[in-house]
C-alpha cells in the first residue's frame, strides 16, 4: 500500500487527513507553507487535527493573544479558524450550531472584508473569513491531484471567530466538542 501524500490525494478527505498529520508534525510541510506549523499553533494541534480527521479541513488559525509584540506595539488576537467541509457534511450543521450558541461569530463561504482577527496598536492587520476565488485556492493547493482540489473549492468555507480579543478557550472547547 502507498502512503498517502499530498501529491496521491484523491479528495477533500484525504486532504483533511493530510492536513492533521502536518500539524502533528507528521508530515514537514504543507501545499503554500513550508516547515511545521507556527509555534503559537503548538497548543492548539490536538483539536485542531481532530478537527481535521472529523472532516473538517482547517488551513489557518490562531489562538487569541494580547500583549506586547514583536515590534513593541500593542497585538491583540481573536482566536479564529478558517477551513472547508462538504456542504453535505453533518458536520457542518453541528459546528455552526454549537459555534452559534457559544456566542461565536460564524461565517458560511465568506464575507467581503473578513472579521478583523489581529490588530495591532488599534489598526486592523489579519482578517479570516474573506470568501477566497477558486483560482486562489487552485494556486495554493497547486500539485495536489485535481480531484482532490476540485472538491476542496466546492466545499463550504467555514470561519469561526470568538469576538473576544486576548486569550480565551471557548472556541477551542467548541470546537473539541462538535468534532469528537
Amino acid at each position: 500500500m502507498t502512503a498517502l501524500t499530498w501529491t496521491t490525494a484523491q479528495s477533500l478527505r484525504e486532504l483533511s487527513l493530510l492536513m492533521a498529520a502536518w500539524l502533528e508534525g507528521r508530515i514537514p510541510s504543507r501545499p503554500a507553507y513550508y516547515g511545521p506549523a507556527a509555534d503559537e499553533t503548538t497548543p492548539l494541534v490536538p483539536v485542531l487535527a481532530a478537527a481535521c480527521r472529523a472532516g473538517y479541513l482547517t488551513d489557518s488559525s490562531q489562538p487569541g493573544v494580547d500583549g506586547p509584540g514583536f515590534d513593541g506595539r500593542r497585538w491583540r488576537q481573536r482566536a479564529a479558524v478558517t477551513g472547508y467541509i462538504p456542504a453535505d457534511a453533518v458536520l457542518l450543521t453541528t459546528l455552526c450550531e454549537s459555534a452559534r450558541l457559544a456566542g461565536l461569530a460564524v461565517v458560511l463561504d465568506g464575507q467581503p472584508g473578513g472579521i478583523t482577527v489581529t490588530e495591532a496598536d488599534g489598526r486592523p492587520v489579519t482578517g479570516f473569513g474573506d470568501l477566497l476565488p477558486r483560482r486562489h485556492l487552485r494556486t495554493t493547493w497547486a500539485g495536489v491531484p485535481r480531484p482532490a482540489v476540485d472538491q476542496l473549492v466546492t466545499a463550504r468555507q467555514l470561519t469561526i471567530v470568538d469576538l473576544t480579543w486576548g486569550p480565551t478557550d471557548l472556541l477551542w472547547q467548541v470546537l473539541a466538542g462538535a468534532t469528537r
